[in-house]
C-alpha cells in the first residue's frame, strides 16, 4: 500500500483486534485503486453508546488527506464491527470517485462546472 494507513480500535473488549486491523487493512487498500494521490488514512473504530433497543455499536471514523483537500466519514455505526467498516469504506471509495471525476473534469473541461452537469 502506497499511503500511509493509521488504525486505532478503542474498543478494549475486542480480543481480535489483530485480526479486525488485518481486515482494515486488507480493505483500505482498494482505496488506492479510486485515487492513486492519497496522502494520508486514518480509521478510527470505536464503541457507541449503549442503545436500549440495540446491541452494542460500533463506530467507524475516516480521514482522508488528499492534495488539496480532505474527505472525512462520520457516524458510520452497526452492530456488527464488520459491517460499519465496511459502510464507512464504501463511503469512502465513492467520495475518492467523485473527487476523482471532479479533478478529472477540471482538468479536461476546465470551462465546465460540476454543478452545471447536475
Amino acid at each position: 500500500m502506497s499511503m500511509p494507513l493509521n488504525i486505532t480500535i478503542r474498543d478494549n473488549s475486542q480480543n481480535n483486534t489483530k485480526a479486525l486491523t488485518r481486515h482494515i487493512q486488507k480493505k483500505a487498500h482498494k482505496l488506492d485503486q479510486y485515487y492513486q494521490d492519497i496522502i494520508s488514512c486514518h480509521i478510527v473504530v470505536e464503541p457507541t453508546q449503549r442503545n436500549q433497543h440495540q446491541g452494542n455499536l460500533h463506530s467507524v471514523h475516516i480521514d482522508l488527506k488528499i492534495p488539496k483537500d480532505e474527505i472525512i466519514i462520520n457516524k458510520v455505526a452497526n452492530e456488527n464491527i464488520y459491517v460499519a467498516i465496511r459502510d464507512a469504506l464504501n463511503a469512502a471509495c465513492r467520495r475518492l470517485q467523485s473527487q476523482c471525476a471532479r479533478k478529472h473534469m477540471a482538468r479536461h473541461a476546465p470551462g465546465i462546472r460540476i454543478s452545471d452537469l447536475t
